[in-house]
């Protein structure tokens, strides 16, 4: 029996992920750095996903399982949270995979104690493979490092880039971690990876990069952010507030940013609303009218000038619906 806290709790939400769950959780249980638990949060799942993580957890005491009701990832992160011991969090999505060597990396990273660990990541879509690793140095970064080389594109700079947002290919402080992830609206689907990522990295002492491209995630076309249908206008209004609530976006240059991320958002949910059943004059009607909330961010949105997000300012801005139009239907093509 364990006497010690684990080092890692490896943290996964599982929804009806039956033909991916066996690779991920494999992936992780191969690691070459034993010193982790992993919670596996069944939400509701109809498939045998639910089973498959049963199987494992009979297999390796390690393994952890709760089954719930479904009630959206950021709930079932949240009750995994509450039962995690580790010294870090370790996000992983159901339907992805990590390297064997991705913990043991992390915990050479964590030798300074950094709050967050961040490394690079790997698409992979059939066949295909790109990697993607961060653009930041490799290192660590105390405070005063990350508010001179990090906070400048905690949302966006004026070029459209931003830090990684997402909860993959991280590791947290599990404090931190878990006073932030317990602001967070439970109701919030879309977006929730960077409505924590950006508040731990705004209050983290201190962060570490890796070079490595150690995580690999799998593009599932029937994940949330693949669907094919309008996004909730309500789902931007809610992290809009999370970011008035938990940044001081009077700080630095972070109302800026904001704004800039805001419009890229605001973007692609008014263009994905040309995927719903409504007519071309209707959805331009139901577009202009959540715009209007808006219009002071983009008024005061500033990007640069040949800029993708200057693109999308404008569009916005000048109501040109049948971009909008044209965007989503090319978005259906990729």
């Amino acid at each position: 029996m364990r006497t010690n806290n684990p080092f890692f709790s490896v943290v996964v939400p599982v929804y009806n992920v039956d033909k991916f769950i066996r690779e991920c959780l494999s992936s992780i249980q191969n690691q070459t750095f034993s010193d982790f638990e992993v919670i596996l949060v069944d939400d509701g799942s109809t498939d045998e996903s639910g089973e498959i993580c049963d199987e494992y957890a009979c297999g390796d005491s390690r393994f952890k399982v709760i089954h719930r009701a479904n009630g959206g990832p950021v709930s079932a992160r949240q009750a995994a949270i509450n039962v995690a011991t580790g010294n870090y969090v370790v996000p992983v999505d159901s339907d992805d995979m990590i390297s064997e060597v991705y913990l043991e990396t992390f915990r050479r990273a964590a030798e300074n104690s950094p709050s967050v660990i961040i490394c690079g990541y790997t698409v992979c879509s059939g066949e295909l493979r790109k990697n993607v690793p961060v653009e930041l140095s490799a290192g660590l970064y105390c405070r005063t490092d990350i508010e001179k080389k990090i906070f400048g594109r905690l949302f966006e700079d004026c070029h459209g880039k931003s830090i990684p947002v997402t909860l993959w290919a991280k590791a947290f402080e599990r404090k931190l971690f878990q006073k932030e992830h317990t602001y967070l609206g439970t109701s919030i689907r879309v977006g929730e990876d960077m409505a924590v990522v950006i508040p731990c990295i705004y209050r983290a002492d201190s962060l570490c990069v890796i070079n490595e491209c150690l995580y690999f995630y799998n593009i599932n076309p029937q994940s949330i952010m693949n669907e094919s249908k309008p996004y909730d206008w309500n789902q931007l209004r809610m992290r809009v507030n999370h970011y008035r609530e938990r940044i001081n976006l009077n700080e630095y240059d972070f109302y800026e940013q904001f704004c800039r991320s805001v419009t890229h958002s605001l973007f692609n949910c008014a263009s994905s609303q040309f995927y719903s059943h409504l007519s071309y004059c209707e959805t331009k009607k139901n577009i202009g009218r959540h715009l209007k909330e808006y219009d002071e961010i983009l008024k005061k949105c500033r990007f640069a000038v040949f800029s993708k997000g200057n693109v999308a300012k404008t569009v916005l801005r000048l109501r040109l619906y049948f971009s909008m139009k044209k965007y989503s239907e090319h978005r259906l093509r990729r």
